[in-house]
């Protein structure tokens, strides 16, 4: 029930208002087992977010706008800082070590983002981002171009040993093959079990290490 005042007199009027019935309880929520068969399904760097949403219970867009300078991994704690708690008295903490679901997630994902960062040269700020730019090969290494006055730019000659890297279906095709190295890295890369020279001139660059290798590992 309130009051409603006149604008031309001092005279109140009551006002009934109805009152709204309580909702009735929420139905739907999806089971721990329901969610295992649905994150089988994602790619991982959604597993690892929508993992962290379902246990943790955070809204999803707050989480992922968490940042690891947020996560204090040696306390097991996420910590909101200047964020207005919703109830006085009270920090917006996460002691996610309480949950070794929880702290396995945030550990795992922190050894992809330290790789990430190693093979992108920058920080990577957020705790959950999104890999829009791995693909499936990854390839390092160094060489040099020739300086000879002689030829023009484009047919310098080149002398490049690159360690390529490969995931998905390419490592698939490789593995069979025989070319790859056991041992996958962070990211899920397989390394071929030979470098990679690259020859010829930047015009026509020359894979023949690429051919032999090949011919010299026949699949099993």
């Amino acid at each position: 029930m309130g009051r409603d005042r006149s604008a031309h007199d001092h005279t109140w009027n009551a006002v009934v208002l109805d009152q709204v019935p309580p909702a009735a309880p929420r139905s739907g929520f999806v089971t721990e087992k329901e969610f295992g068969k649905i994150s089988a399904r994602l790619p991982e760097h959604l597993r690892v977010y929508f993992s962290f949403l379902f246990l943790s219970g955070w809204r999803s867009g707050r989480a992922s706008r968490l940042t690891w300078a947020e996560v204090d991994r040696e306390r097991g704690e996420i910590r909101l800082e200047g964020a207005a708690p919703k109830n006085k008295g009270t920090g917006r903490v996460l002691p996610y070590h309480a949950d070794p679901r929880i702290k396995r997630l945030i550990d795992e994902q922190w050894e992809r983002t330290k790789a990430l960062q190693a093979e992108r040269g920058q920080i990577i700020p957020l705790v959950f981002w999104k890999p829009t730019r791995i693909g499936p090969v990854r390839i390092n290494g160094a060489g040099s171009l020739g300086h000879a006055t002689v030829f023009k730019w484009a047919q310098q000659p080149l002398a490049l040993e690159l360690q390529v890297s490969v995931r998905g279906v390419q490592a698939d095709n490789l593995r069979v093959l025989g070319l790859l190295k056991p041992e996958a890295d962070s990211l899920g890369y397989l390394p071929l079990i030979e470098k990679l020279s690259l020859d010829g001139t930047i015009a026509n660059v020359g894979a023949n290490s690429l051919l032999q290798l090949i011919q010299q590992k026949p699949a099993p």
